[in-house]
C-alpha cells in the first residue's frame, strides 16, 4: 500500500529526528558528568593547597590595558579592572571624562581627544581599543 509507504517514510524521518534529539540529550548528560569531575579535581587541588589561584586583575589585565592605554594619560594607580568597571558605571548619555574626574577624585586623566564623549561613546572607544 503506497499510502502506508508514505507514513512508514514520516515516520522514520520523525524518529531519526527524535534519535538525534535523544544522542544530543545523553552527549550533554556526558559533557556534564566530565565537567563535574573536572570541577571536583579542582576543588580538590584548593583544597590541597595545590592550586596556583590567579587574581582576576592578572585574568583581565590583557583585556583592559589596551583600553586603558588608548583612552588614559593616566590611571592614576588604578587597576586597569578598576578603570573597565568604572566605566560601566557611566551613564550612556553623561560625560565620560568628567564622570571619571569625580567618581576617581581627579587622579585618573582622559586623553584630550577623548573627553568630550559620552559613556555610550567611552565604552565604545574603551572596547574598540582592544581590537
Amino acid at each position: 500500500d503506497v499510502r502506508g509507504l508514505d507514513v512508514a517514510v514520516n515516520e522514520a524521518g520523525i524518529v531519526r529526528f527524535l534519535q538525534r534529539a535523544a544522542d544530543l540529550r545523553q552527549d550533554l548528560d556526558h559533557a556534564g558528568a566530565r565537567l563535574d569531575a573536572v570541577v571536583a579535581h579542582q576543588v580538590a587541588e584548593i583544597d590541597a593547597g595545590t592550586a596556583e589561584l590567579v587574581s582576576g586583575d592578572d585574568v583581565f589585565e590583557p583585556l583592559d590595558r589596551p583600553g586603558c592605554d588608548a583612552l588614559f594619560d593616566d590611571i592614576g594607580g588604578r587597576s586597569t579592572r578598576e578603570i573597565a568597571t568604572a566605566i560601566r558605571d557611566i551613564d550612556d548619555d553623561e560625560n565620560a571624562a568628567a564622570w571619571l574626574n569625580r567618581a576617581f577624585d581627579g587622579k585618573v586623566v582622559v586623553k584630550a581627544q577623548f573627553r568630550d564623549r559620552t559613556g555610550r561613546e567611552f565604552r565604545k572607544a574603551f572596547r574598540a581599543a582592544a581590537r
